[in-house]
């Protein structure tokens, strides 16, 4: 096998604005050749697999970062980067598993016909468009700040106010039979943000005696997702929605004879609770029919939309003392 191969430029430069203030630019451009991928071969009589070198990939973009350094207790950093990557394969299984599991090709003269390897790059499933940060730091030493009555209650205090914004990772659309909609990676999943905190006020403890001299107690307070966004993360690929995948149960999807203690699992049990369950005897007469494993999937279905999984996680507080020696 021939080794992979690489092209890559990077170009930066920068400037001082003030004896604070800092602009930074870079530019950057990739290919990358001879990736790995798995090729599979429907041959006669026996199919088989091989891995080859014929994967592509390309990532180019721009960055800009603006400084602003420690003075006047605080400092700031803020950067947008604009990129984009393309490729014929994001990993060394995507085109196999498309092939073989994946959807048919909709382009196909019938719109069945089993997908063929890409003929041109597409977007990969890592690619953001756009990716932004603004980092925000107040931090007072020690013997320093406002001074009320002879106390400077703000010394040794730390802020830090992270914020993160970045556009979705691409996501191929499906109808309810599972068939690709539009291009492969054509749609996007919702856009991110979130804003989080973290707060330290810090105590010298050389009052107590000389052997604590150098010992800090600090009192922290850490902050995930401060303004309790909930947003959408990800969606599903029939729905293009977070909270419902597109698909559904039916009462005559679920059908034979009851089942009971100590028969053997079933295929409805299987889709059911990994195997039948009592949980699922709702009636509590000791067996399992049609109608409770039909409600049992429903509920599933219900707890499953309802951990909420494709949507940003609720504000998280977290406290706590951390002592320095």
């Amino acid at each position: 096998m021939e080794a992979q191969k690489s092209k890559q430029f990077e170009f930066g430069a920068g400037a001082q604005l003030t004896d604070y203030l800092a602009l930074d630019v870079v530019t950057f451009y990739k290919d990358m050749y001879n990736m790995e991928g798995i090729t599979f071969i429907p041959a006669v009589p026996n199919t088989y697999s091989m891995i080859t070198e014929a994967e592509y990939g390309n990532v180019k973009g721009i960055e800009f970062t603006l400084t602003k350094r420690m003075s006047n207790y605080f400092a700031a950093k803020a950067s947008y980067t604009l990129s984009v990557a393309k490729g014929t394969a994001t990993s060394i299984r995507t085109n196999y598993e498309l092939v073989t599991n994946g959807p048919p090709d909709p382009y196909s003269p019938t719109g069945r016909e089993p997908r063929v390897y890409p003929q041109a790059d597409y977007y990969l499933d890592f690619d953001r468009r756009h990716n932004a940060s603004l980092i925000f730091d107040v931090a007072v030493p020690n013997d320093a700040g406002l001074q009320v009555y002879g106390i400077q209650p703000f010394e040794n205090i730390s802020l830090n106010l992270t914020t993160v914004y970045y556009t979705g990772r691409p996501y191929t659309r499906e109808d309810y039979y599972g068939n690709q909609v539009g291009e492969y990676n054509g749609a996007r999943h919702p856009w991110f943000t979130q804003t989080d905190l973290r707060l330290s006020k810090g105590f010298k403890l050389g009052a107590l005696g000389s052997g604590f001299k150098d010992v800090e107690l600090a009192l922290f307070l850490d902050v995930t997702n401060l303004f309790n966004r909930t947003a959408a993360t990800s969606v599903y690929a029939r729905t293009g929605v977070a909270d419902y995948d597109g698909t559904s149960v039916r009462p005559g999807d679920y059908s034979g004879p009851p089942w009971k203690e100590g028969d053997p699992p079933n295929s409805d049990g299987e889709i059911m609770y990994n195997d039948q369950s009592k949980w699922a005897d709702f009636n509590k007469d000791g067996q399992i029919d049609a109608d409770e494993r039909y409600q049992a999937a429903v509920w599933r279905d219900i707890d499953s939309y309802r951990r909420r999984t494709n949507y940003q996680r609720p504000r998280e507080v977290w406290a706590g003392i951390r002592i320095t020696f």
